[in-house]
């Protein structure tokens, strides 16, 4: 809840207040996890269906220690629930994550649909990405 507190603060000063900074955080994250860092090996094989629906929830689970992520493929169903408390931090990071790690697995045509979102007052997290690959 700190980190949250802080991360606000520093939105506040120097971005504007402007919550898409959340998202270019999450894919910036993505970027060095999954070409550098520790999540390279989910990307070696480029099976998207099997980064969705099996890597997705691990590497959720390995950044936070509550709330739950689950995905299926068919539209790549990104659902998010549980907190233990709303913040935009949460939905916009892993959007944003969610966004570069389909850009990196070599989709150019990505377009999403927000179904609910804590930004706008729901108590869960729900986007479905539509790729053409």
């Amino acid at each position: 809840m700190a980190n949250l507190f802080i991360l606000q603060i520093w939105l506040e000063k120097f971005y504007n207040n402007d919550k898409s900074v959340y998202w270019e955080m999450g894919a910036k994250s993505a970027e060095y996890s999954l070409t550098d860092g520790p999540y390279k090996v989910y990307l070696k094989n480029r099976d998207m269906k099997f980064f969705v629906t099996d890597s997705f929830p691990l590497i959720w689970k390995n950044f936070y220690t509550e709330g739950n992520l689950t995905s299926s493929f068919n539209k790549i169903d990104i659902m998010i629930s549980d907190l233990p408390f709303n913040h935009e931090y949460f939905e916009y990071v892993i959007m944003g994550y969610t966004e570069k790690t389909l850009e990196l697995n070599g989709v150019t045509d990505i377009r999403y649909e927000n179904i609910k979102s804590v930004d706008k007052g729901d108590k869960s997290i729900h986007y479905i990405f539509f790729i053409k690959m």
